[in-house]
C-alpha cells in the first residue's frame, strides 16, 4: 500500500482542504436557508411540546420567560411554524387537558377555567363527552369513602366537590343518591 499523496510545500496530505477552503465552506453552510426555522426558539418550543401539549399562548409565555431578549415577532414566527407543522394543535390540547384534569379529579368548571387561561377558544373545539356524575362519585369516594352523616360533613363534602369544579347537579347526585 502506498503512502497518501502529500503537498510537497506543506507536507499536508493532498485530500485535506486548505484552511481558506474550510472557512469558506463553513461560512456558506452558516448562511440561513429561507425555510429554516428560528433555531433556538423553535428547538426549545419543540422540546417543551415533546413533554406535554401546550396552547400557543402558553408556549409564547414560556419562550418569553426563557428568552427575554427575543422579540415578540421571533416568538410568533416560531409558534406559527409549529402550528403550521401541527405540533401545536388546539383540539389535541383540549383533549389532553381534559384527560389529565379528569384523572386528577377535576370537574368541567375547572377545565373551562384552565382553557380560558390558556386562551383556547372552547366554542370551536370538540370537548370530549364525560359523565360528570360518575367522575364526581369517584372523586368523592377517593376523598371521603362514604356519604356524610351530619349536615356539617355534607357541607364540607359539597364544598370539596364544588372547589374541584363539579356542577351542582352532579354534586347533588353524589351526595343525595336516589333510593331504588
Amino acid at each position: 500500500m502506498s503512502p497518501p499523496k502529500t503537498n510537497k510545500a506543506t507536507g499536508v496530505p493532498a485530500h485535506w482542504q486548505s484552511a481558506e477552503d474550510f472557512v469558506s465552506q463553513q461560512q456558506v453552510a452558516a448562511e440561513p436557508i429561507a425555510d429554516e426555522p428560528p433555531s433556538l426558539l423553535y428547538s426549545s418550543a419543540l422540546r417543551m411540546l415533546g413533554l406535554r401539549e401546550h396552547s400557543a399562548f402558553e408556549l409564547a409565555q414560556k419562550l418569553q420567560k426563557k428568552f427575554p431578549a427575543a422579540n415578540a415577532g421571533e416568538i410568533n414566527e416560531a409558534i406559527e411554524l409549529l402550528t403550521q407543522q401541527d405540533y401545536i394543535n388546539p383540539a389535541r390540547y383540549v383533549d389532553a387537558l381534559t384527560r389529565t384534569s379528569i384523572s386528577k379529579g377535576k370537574g368541567p368548571a375547572h377545565i373551562a377555567h384552565k382553557l380560558r387561561q390558556a386562551k383556547v377558544d372552547i366554542s370551536s373545539q370538540h370537548v370530549p363527552a364525560v359523565d360528570w356524575v360518575s367522575e364526581a362519585q369517584k372523586t368523592h369516594l377517593k376523598k371521603f369513602g362514604q356519604l356524610a352523616t351530619s349536615p356539617s360533613e355534607h357541607a364540607a363534602q359539597y364544598r370539596f366537590l364544588a372547589s374541584r369544579g363539579y356542577p351542582h347537579a352532579a354534586i347533588m347526585a353524589v351526595l343525595r343518591p336516589t333510593k331504588d
